[in-house]
């Protein structure tokens, strides 16, 4: 899973039309209308700035603006927000700076910046270190790192701190834990933990990813038919979550494709590999710590 990111709350009431503005983008964002929402959040930030805002209620529209193009799939983009947000908070080691380097550390992430999204993570762990959310964050860009050892150690962390706060334990960390299994060809152990961690989420774009990495150790083990319904399952449930468009379709896409190809349907595979680098065309190249890596040509 991609670890929701963390949001900072406007608290005062709404008196200006910049706040009238940010609360409506706020709103679009969670109706799963980034774009409307971004151009709201844009007049927001240009509104306030004219009017010479607070530091703090810039940080808080900033904020806005990278989660939501972070949900768009322009992680670029978000990073430059979130950047911009963190230089307004940084040093003062408030929950806002935690946030903040949280943040930027995930935009980094999703753009395979692992060294520099660990940086973040750890720097935020100084001002919240009883913060489930960033270790779990930490463990996925030491799997990056291919830090095995300190990753399970960073993500069991993480549950240790959910189960003792008695919070429901995350499918998503369930899921990482898989993915450093996977990594140590340990396929077995890693689908048992993944079954698990389907169990435990919501059908939408996390469970979608979990699937497609379902599908890749099933497929491993042998389990064709169950790996190709698990793949139809995560596209379904990924372009109903994001769009048809988004970046990590496309990863879902690449390896239907791949499976369509191994097993002799050639004429779909090349239909749905257009359609997956068409997206890719529109996205810079991303590594995901969330999802399995694997070539399916390397599969028999």
């Amino acid at each position: 899973m991609r670890v929701a990111l963390l949001t900072i709350v406007l608290s005062a009431p709404a008196l200006a039309g910049w706040q009238e503005r940010y609360r409506a983008g706020e709103l679009l964002l969670s109706q799963g209308r980034p774009d409307e929402a971004q151009r709201a959040l844009i007049i927001a930030l240009r509104e306030a700035e004219a009017v010479a805002v607070e530091d703090s209620s810039l940080v808080v529209i900033l904020d806005a603006l990278g989660r939501t193009e972070f949900k768009a799939g322009r992680y670029r983009r978000a990073k430059t927000y979130f950047e911009r947000s963190l230089g307004l908070v940084r040093g003062k080691g408030t929950a806002e700076e935690a946030i903040a380097l949280t943040n930027a550390g995930t935009a980094l992430q999703a753009l395979g910046e692992n060294t520099r999204a660990e940086e973040m993570f750890r720097r935020a762990l100084q001002v919240q270190p009883r913060n489930a959310a960033i270790w779990h964050l930490l463990g996925q860009s030491l799997f990056e790192e291919r830090r095995y050892m300190e990753a399970e150690t960073a993500l069991r962390q993480s549950l240790t701190i959910q189960e003792e706060s008695a919070d429901r334990v995350s499918g998503a960390i369930l899921s990482d834990l898989a993915s450093i299994y996977s990594a140590q060809r340990q396929h077995r152990q890693a689908l048992d933990i993944l079954d698990r961690a389907i169990t435990a989420t919501p059908p939408g774009q996390v469970r979608a990813r979990m699937l497609a990495n379902r599908a890749i150790l099933r497929w491993k083990l042998g389990h064709r038919a169950d790996a190709e319904s698990d793949l139809t399952q995560a596209l379904a449930e990924m372009e109903a979550a994001v769009s048809p468009l988004h970046p990590d379709v496309a990863v879902i896409l690449h390896s239907y494709a791949a499976v369509l190809e191994i097993t002799g349907r050639g004429r779909q595979a090349k239909e749905i590999q257009k359609r997956a680098q068409a997206i890719d065309s529109s996205f810079i190249a991303l590594t995901n710590s969330r999802w399995l890596t694997v070539d399916w040509r390397d599969l028999k």
